[in-house]
């Protein structure tokens, strides 16, 4: 507090005991007084007034001050009675409702918390209460709607952009990151060849329409079309399925490998051929030799 502030506190203090010895039985001089007890950090005697003001009577007001007061010193046993009766008091005291939104947000009741926050800022939409829901947001994992709740609070309070620059900058790296994600899905997505392609034989025509079975499965495409190559050397006709779209996504195999086909009457010869070794040399020169 600045010593100016302290100043005004402790002139308001004596007219508060003025008033108290003019009205002894008045409950708004003691909740006044608890006011100005509070803005100075003098919880004992806010807690003792607060008393005072309800041995008179029931009051919203005094509920409110012993309730932060019992806040700020971390008794919140004490607290959140006092501010439930506060609000059955006086429903719209969005104070209280922020004093409640603090300590679930403390138990780590975050779905508490941000209920209380939202009846806060209904009643009156504050750049602090903004502030704090978007601190529970973030401790949840809901960046974006933390990140809302920063702006909010920037727009009706600038300075908390210097208070809580971290949080920004936390943000936004996370929004970033899951910018960056969602658009890597979307190309995997958009380059993954589809089931139905993937497992569609090629299509064959004149003398080699015949029943196409799998000779073999190969990971990479490259090896795939050696070993297509080495059959045709032999005289076997092979055929790669989906060899356009496998080429296209960088070599990787679709669903089940990269499948190299015959005709049913070559299977056998076409798998003693594929089985043999055969050096890598010999298998490029017939890659090579290739058209395709």
């Amino acid at each position: 507090m600045q010593k100016r502030d302290y100043q005004s506190a402790e002139a308001a203090l004596r007219d508060f005991d003025q008033a108290i010895r003019l009205q002894p039985n008045h409950a708004k001089g003691y909740t006044s007084r608890a006011q100005a007890h509070f803005s100075r950090g003098e919880y004992d005697q806010v807690i003792q007034d607060c008393g005072q003001a309800l041995r008179l009577g029931p009051d919203a007001e005094a509920y409110y001050w012993r309730g932060w007061c019992y806040l700020r010193r971390g008794e919140y046993w004490g607290a959140m009675p006092d501010f439930d009766q506060a609000i059955r008091l006086a429903p719209n005291m969005a104070g209280a409702y922020r004093g409640r939104g603090y300590i679930y947000a403390v138990r780590h009741q975050y779905d508490l918390a941000i209920q209380a926050y939202d009846r806060a800022l209904r009643i009156n939409p504050d750049a602090s209460d903004y502030q704090s829901r978007g601190w529970v947001y973030y401790q949840k994992g809901e960046y974006i709607s933390a990140l809302g709740d920063y702006v909010q609070a920037t727009r009706r309070q600038p300075s908390i952009l210097l208070r809580w620059p971290w949080t920004w900058l936390v943000a936004l790296a996370l929004l970033a990151y899951l910018f960056l994600r969602r658009q890597s899905a979307k190309l995997a997505e958009i380059n993954r060849p589809r089931d139905d392609e993937a497992l569609t034989p090629p299509a064959v025509s004149g003398e080699d329409q015949r029943e196409l079975v799998v000779a073999e499965t190969f990971v990479h495409w490259h090896d795939a079309k050696l070993a297509r190559a080495l059959l045709e050397s032999a005289n076997i006709p092979a055929y790669l399925a989906d060899e356009h779209s496998q080429a296209a996504d960088g070599g990787a195999g679709a669903l089940g490998g990269m499948r190299l086909f015959v005709p049913a009457p070559f299977l056998e010869q076409a798998r003693a051929l594929l089985h043999t070794r055969v050096s890598d040399q010999d298998l490029a020169a017939q890659a090579a030799e290739d058209p395709s």
